[in-house]
């Protein structure tokens, strides 16, 4: 993925999280998002085609959040779905 795909994989991501975050009542919580070019390494219980799109490491009670994102898994989906997993994320 060359810097221009993956510029836009961010910016579709960016613009669910902006949108959710004030419904989810986020606005108090730091995150972090972090950006892959590759997917997710294979899962041990997974089928091989299976791939998160992201991944999420929460410190409560610092309200502080990581979200890896994997930007391949990304650029797979469409944005209704895009946007149903950042919420999920």
């Amino acid at each position: 993925m060359n810097d221009k795909e993956a510029n836009a994989q961010r910016r579709r991501v960016f613009r669910y999280f902006n949108k959710w975050r004030p419904i989810l009542r986020l606005q108090g919580w730091e995150f972090y998002q972090c950006y892959s070019r590759e997917h997710h390494p294979p899962i041990e219980d997974k089928p091989s085609n299976w791939s998160p799109i992201g991944k999420i490491e929460v410190i409560w009670e610092y309200r502080q959040a990581r979200i890896e994102w994997y930007l391949p898994a990304v650029a797979d989906l469409t944005d209704s779905e895009l946007e149903g997993h950042v919420v999920h994320e």
